[in-house]
């Protein structure tokens, strides 16, 4: 397995993990170790069949060769899978990594020429690079994960995000698209609910004592409202 190269994208610069060492290293890890071929695994005295882009392995082994520790691993592990990075196959002795669509990403240009400098084949790249529909997906985490960190103990917390709900943001894009509200940015949303909390009305602050939630902020006639003005205090 120490022997050829992955490919990373450079759009990797603008992934959330990248700015996260811990989450960057266990992904570069796992990515590097993942099988190029379909093969068998030994682990102990167990045979396990991998497909291209998987590896088995454990927490403990990817603490020890990242230098992390489990809680980092297993932390690291779950964000991977909520943004869609990977997907795992939880065993009693041991889980199965898969790379998602490490086919389009790692096998189409596996063949470089002998004429290209060697500098030019340690070409590296990331499965959510080129995938749009898989930026879309980190997108609305992002967004819901915003929601959570900024209304952390005063409003309902998002704890699952739902196709109805993702099918809400796009609608909510799509709406605004073309005006001077880019919602396509997680940084649009961010100053959206940063203005929604000094709003008495949404936070309960009122007699009514009400309070906003993330299904009513994605649904696209409350958000042009809001966007208007039309809720201040």
């Amino acid at each position: 397995m120490s022997i050829g190269w992955v490919k990373l994208h450079r759009k990797i610069l603008d992934n959330p993990i990248f700015k996260n060492d811990k989450l960057f290293r266990v992904f570069i890890y796992l990515l590097l170790k993942a099988s190029h071929t379909n093969h068998d695994q030994l682990i102990g005295d167990s045979i396990v069949s991998l497909k291209k882009g998987q590896w088995a392995t454990g927490r403990k082994a990817i603490s020890r060769d990242t230098g992390l520790t489990e809680q980092n691993v297993r932390t690291a592990i779950s964000k991977l899978e909520k943004l869609g990075i990977l997907t795992i196959k939880v065993t009693v002795k041991y889980s199965i990594f898969s790379i998602s669509n490490w086919d389009s990403y790692q096998q189409d240009n596996q063949q470089v020429t002998s004429k290209q400098p060697a500098s030019n084949q340690q070409v590296t790249t990331i499965n959510n690079g080129k995938n749009e529909k898989n930026g879309n997906n980190i997108l609305h985490q992002q967004i819901a994960d915003k929601w959570n960190e900024m209304f952390d103990g005063e409003l309902s917390t998002v704890s699952k995000l739902t196709q109805k709900r993702i099918s809400a943001i796009n609608g909510c894009i799509k709406e605004m698209k073309g005006t001077a509200h880019d919602f396509s940015e997680l940084e649009t949303w961010a100053k959206l609910f940063q203005y929604a909390s000094t709003i008495d009305f949404f936070m309960g602050r009122t007699k009514e004592n009400w309070y906003m939630n993330f299904d009513f902020i994605t649904t696209k006639s409350k958000l042009i409202r809001l966007v208007e003005g039309q809720y201040d205090n």
